[in-house]
């Protein structure tokens, strides 16, 4: 499977938006409770797990396994917005949420 076929439907905006504006939105949701929890005792490995895994699910995972969802919210509907784009999917906002949550429970656990 190539990931070409799955990108090049997509603006520069979009791409942006898919493959470092999420990503970065996750790796910071996961990272405020890993913070809380550890009381500003940061390790690199958690650190590391917290940026690594939001970047592998949304730049790997996504345009290669949830190809047709992909291109849904980033291709097909990339002109709305990305708050309207994701009231529109909500299982795509759940997954999001989903890969959000195991991040935080690992990088707690790695602690």
């Amino acid at each position: 499977m190539s990931n070409g076929s799955s990108t090049e439907n997509m603006t520069i905006r979009n791409k942006f938006l898919a493959f470092v504006l999420v990503p970065m939105i996750m790796s910071a949701g996961a990272g405020i409770p890993y913070l809380v929890y550890s009381f500003g005792d940061i390790h690199g490995q958690s650190v590391l797990a917290l940026i690594a895994t939001p970047f592998l699910y949304c730049v790997l995972y996504q345009p290669i396994f949830d190809k047709d969802e992909c291109m849904n919210v980033y291709g097909t509907d990339g002109d709305l917005r990305l708050k309207e784009r994701l009231k529109k999917y909500k299982g795509t906002l759940m997954k999001y949420c989903m890969v959000t949550a195991i991040t935080a429970f690992f990088a707690i656990n790695m602690h």
